[in-house]
């Protein structure tokens, strides 16, 4: 599989999700790529090097709003085909009083 460099990655994935993607959001790490998608509070993961097709493996959700390189860093479990992160967060739902 070729390796593609980091120009080609971000302008194919700018295209793809229809906002800015620069190097920044981009972060390599135990032969996965992880892209920010700010704009949907996601994570991409992608085996690296990437696809021709850009499939990503994975989406990581950033529920806690933290820096992307420390979630990645402190909040990914590794131990799974998959990637996924070590604590989910509790959805509440609250209903809202309309008196």
């Amino acid at each position: 599989m070729k390796t593609r460099s980091y120009n080609i990655i971000t302008e194919a994935l700018s295209d793809i999700h229809g906002t800015k993607i620069n190097k920044k959001d981009l972060y390599k790490k135990n032969n996965y790529l992880f892209v920010n998608i700010k704009k949907h509070n996601t994570i991409e993961v992608f085996d690296y090097p990437i696809n021709e097709y850009f499939e990503p493996l994975n989406h990581l959700f950033n529920w806690y709003n933290k820096d992307f390189h420390d979630l990645v860093d402190n909040d990914v479990d590794f131990n799974h085909q998959y990637l996924k992160l070590k604590k989910e967060p509790i959805i509440k739902y609250v209903a809202k009083n309309n008196a």
